[in-house]
């Protein structure tokens, strides 16, 4: 005898009602009706102690049928929290219910974590470890709020809102350039908790300017990231608040991540904010104010300007200051007064996709790089079908090369020519079978393209489709009779 599920939940909206209203209603007849199911479920596969409540549960549904005027309001709220948890554990949660029916479901199982390093970086507010999930083997970075060091508990508690206010702001994000939060626990009694969020493998901005090579890194693309990610933060009425370069990362690929949303918060609807933490928020490195800051006021422009003052206080003067070509535009954004600056990041983003593509003169590193992929390529194909076509995009290419590095990840030489091939030209084709193709320079080739800016990459993708074009044609063979 199965126990019907509508009847169960019926039950626990009588129970909440008598709970609530201390009307006994249907209450006397729902138990009941229930009692035989309840007696005959087999409660082996609940939780132990939700086993034994459940029992309570049986004695006392028993009991209610027979006379309910014998309740407390305790026991009919335990006896509406018992039947919840089972209702989903006997159940699952498949939708059926409505709003007011969904149960909030407790984890009992818990998890494992190795800690892979237990002190990544520490501050007032506490400190953060690199750990793995043993589960799915997925490295993470656990960051411990725990102000054990802060006495004045309105203090304490003012901080600790704005942490569950980081959670809750992260979780709302979904871009490129913005860290990624997995999951979130709270200690509220002890003002506590953790975020487990993307591992990022890289160098904060300040590290990767200090550390520049001009023939790798691209200063011009990290700018341009960053802008996309604070245009996004603004088109979600988010503001950073905390603009420095260690809340920039650049990954091992020269994607930007930005991090650390502690002070961050949702403007509303006309922008602004007041800046509750400008007591708090030391901008001591910034070697000037924007207006606004006077007037305790924050907006998505504000961020704007810290991002531009940023810039034209570490470029100047660094590896990459030759290469750098916004100079100009970061000029405006870093005007202490808000009629001269951007008004928004969105403004600034259009002026950006404006400018005149400018690749620059690539290094004697880079064309050493496409010169023996290309090459490499071009020896191995011996002619293409005038029916064929040259297929080169972004994504393709990038997937396909992946593929290619990771099936010849232990052999010297590309393994199977014409998969390599394939990635470029779509249809038929003859090849050197004879051809060798070195899988150091494959893999030097991808990594290249993975890092340049998406303008380069068309710069380059243009080169091989010149040179792809130079390949010999041929006709297919005409077998059939034409009349």
């Amino acid at each position: 005898m199965s126990m019907p599920k509508d009847a169960l939940i019926q039950l626990i909206k009588d129970v909440d009602a008598v709970a609530t209203t201390k009307t006994l209603s249907s209450l006397y007849e729902r138990c009941g009706i229930l009692l035989p199911y309840l007696k005959k479920l087999d409660p082996e596969n609940l939780p132990g102690d939700l086993a034994a409540g459940f029992a309570k549960v049986i004695y006392t549904v028993e009991k209610w049928s027979k006379d309910v005027r014998g309740a407390n309001v305790d026991i009919w709220l335990q006896l509406s929290d018992t039947l919840k948890k089972s209702i989903e554990l006997l159940y699952g949660n498949d939708g059926s219910t409505t709003d007011s029916d969904q149960v909030v479901k407790k984890f009992w199982s818990s998890k494992q974590y190795s800690i892979l390093n237990n002190n990544l970086g520490h501050g007032a507010f506490g400190r953060t470890l690199l750990i793995r999930d043993e589960d799915i083997g997925l490295v993470q970075v656990a960051k411990v709020y725990d102000p054990k060091n802060i006495k004045d508990e309105n203090l304490k508690l003012r901080f600790f809102q704005f942490f569950k206010d980081e959670i809750k702001i992260l979780h709302g994000l979904n871009h490129r350039n913005i860290v990624r939060v997995y999951a979130a626990h709270l200690y509220p009694s002890g003002h506590k908790g953790i975020i487990l969020m993307e591992y990022v493998s890289g160098r904060t901005l300040d590290k990767y300017i200090e550390k520049y090579d001009t023939n790798i890194d691209d200063i011009n693309d990290v700018f341009l990231q960053i802008i996309s990610a604070f245009t996004y933060l603004e088109s979600k009425n988010v503001v950073h608040r905390d603009i420095r370069p260690s809340n920039i990362m650049i990954d091992d690929d020269g994607v930007v991540k930005v991090i650390d949303f502690g002070c961050g918060k949702w403007s509303n609807p006309s922008g602004t904010c007041s800046d509750s933490l400008a007591s708090v928020v030391n901008h001591d490195d910034a070697k000037v104010l924007p207006e606004e800051s006077f007037d305790k006021e924050y907006t998505s422009q504000t961020d704007l300007f810290y991002i531009g003052e940023m810039f034209d206080r570490i470029i100047p003067g660094s590896e990459c200051e030759s290469q750098f070509r916004y100079m100009e535009q970061v000029k405006k954004m870093a005007s202490t007064s808000q009629m001269c600056r951007y008004k928004s990041f969105a403004e600034l983003k259009n002026t950006l996709d404006n400018t005149p593509a400018f690749v620059g003169v690539p290094s004697d590193a880079e064309k050493a790089i496409y010169t023996n992929f290309a090459d490499s390529l071009m020896n191995a194909i011996a002619n293409r079908r005038s029916d064929s076509t040259i297929a080169l995009s972004e994504e393709n290419v990038l997937s396909g090369l992946d593929s290619i590095v990771e099936e010849n990840y232990y052999a010297e030489w590309i393994q199977n020519v014409p998969n390599l091939i394939s990635i470029f030209i779509s249809g038929n084709y003859r090849y050197h079978t004879k051809a060798k193709i070195s899988t150091e320079v494959v893999r030097d080739f991808r990594q290249w393209f993975g890092r340049v800016p998406s303008r380069t990459k068309d710069v380059i993708l243009k080169s091989l489709r010149a040179r792809l074009k130079m390949v010999a044609i041929f006709d297919p063979i005409e077998d059939s009779i034409p009349f």
